[in-house]
């Protein structure tokens, strides 16, 4: 294991970190009773899952073209979820 895949594995472990840490709010927001939080947590929790697929991606399939496209598509429609998300945060909704 070369010192770029031992970063890989550290960056991975740091957003599993804040992964595990907005679970709460995610719950909450999808059975709960949902706090001012957490939709910001649900973004948030969001893009950890996207940088974890993004750097699992060049760890375990590095040939995989379409694994990689869909990496894409599915980032840029969580952009317009995040979008959608700020813009009804920003106005206290």
């Amino acid at each position: 294991m070369g010192f770029l895949d031992i970063v890989r594995v550290l960056y991975i472990a740091a957003w599993l970190g804040v992964l595990a840490y907005t679970t709460s709010g995610v719950y909450a927001l999808a059975f709960g009773r949902p706090r001012s939080g957490d939709p910001a947590r649900l973004v948030v929790a969001g893009f950890s899952i996207l940088q974890i697929m993004f750097a699992s991606r060049a760890q375990w399939f590095p040939n995989n073209d379409i694994l990689w496209a869909g990496l894409y598509v599915l980032g840029a429609i969580w952009a317009g979820y995040t979008v959608l998300a700020a813009k009804a945060y920003g106005r206290g909704n």
